[in-house]
C-alpha cells in the first residue's frame, strides 16, 4: 500500500513539474537565439514513470497505472481525446510483454530505447488523436520535434529511473529479482544497468 500512495504522490508531482516548471524552464530556453526549437517542449516525466511502472510491474497493474495516469493527464488537458490513453494502453502493453526479452546494459541501448518508446508514444499519439478527433494526421514537422523530445527524455531518464527503484527499496524493504527487472541498480545478482 505504500508504494502505491507513494507512485501516485510521484505521479501528482511529476504531472505539476511536467505542465509547469519544466515547460516554462524549456520555453525560457527556446527564447535565447539558436534554441528556438525547446519552444513547447517539456520533460515528459509521467511517460518515464510509465516506463518504469511497465518493466517492474505485472501486465495487469502497468494497465491499470496506464489507465489512471492518462486519466490525470487527460483531466489536466494535457492530450487530445483519447490519443494519450490509447498510446500509453498501448506502450504499457508492449513493454510487460517485451521486458523478457529486453537487458539494457550500456548507455547507448538505454538512450536507443528511450528514444524508441518517445517515438512510439508520440506517433501512436497523433494517430489515436487524429483518428479520434476526426482530424488529418500530418508527419509534416514532426520528426524535428519528437527527436528533441526524445533527447529531453533520454537526457534524464537515468536519474529518473534510479530514483524510483531507490524509491521501491525503501518502500518494499528489498531489492528486485534478476528474473523481473530490466532497470536495475547492480546491488543483485550482479545486474548493470542504471
Amino acid at each position: 500500500m505504500k508504494r502505491r500512495i507513494g507512485m501516485a504522490f510521484i505521479l501528482a508531482l511529476a504531472l505539476l513539474f511536467q505542465t509547469t516548471f519544466f515547460y516554462d524552464f524549456f520555453s525560457a530556453l527556446g527564447s535565447f537565439r539558436g534554441l528556438g526549437f525547446l519552444k513547447g517542449h517539456t520533460l515528459d516525466l509521467v511517460l518515464l514513470l510509465l516506463v518504469y511502472l511497465s518493466l517492474h510491474r505485472t501486465l495487469w497493474t502497468a494497465l491499470i497505472w496506464a489507465s489512471l495516469i492518462s486519466l490525470c493527464c487527460d483531466g489536466m488537458g494535457h492530450a487530445w481525446r483519447g490519443g494519450q490513453t490509447l498510446s500509453y494502453l498501448s506502450i504499457a502493453m508492449l513493454l510487460s510483454f517485451g521486458r523478457q526479452y529486453m537487458m539494457l546494459r550500456t548507455f547507448v541501448a538505454r538512450a536507443f530505447f528511450f528514444i524508441a518508446i518517445t517515438a512510439i508514444d508520440a506517433v501512436l499519439q497523433f494517430y489515436w488523436g487524429s483518428f479520434f478527433e476526426r482530424g488529418l494526421f500530418f508527419w509534416g514537422g514532426m520528426t524535428m520535434d519528437v527527436m528533441v523530445q526524445a533527447a529531453i527524455n533520454m537526457s534524464v531518464a537515468t536519474l529518473f529511473v534510479t530514483t524510483l527503484l531507490e524509491f521501491d527499496y525503501w518502500a518494499k524493504g528489498y531489492r528486485f529479482s534478476e528474473v523481473n527487472v530490466v532497470f536495475s541498480d547492480g546491488r543483485r545478482h550482479g545486474i548493470k544497468t542504471f
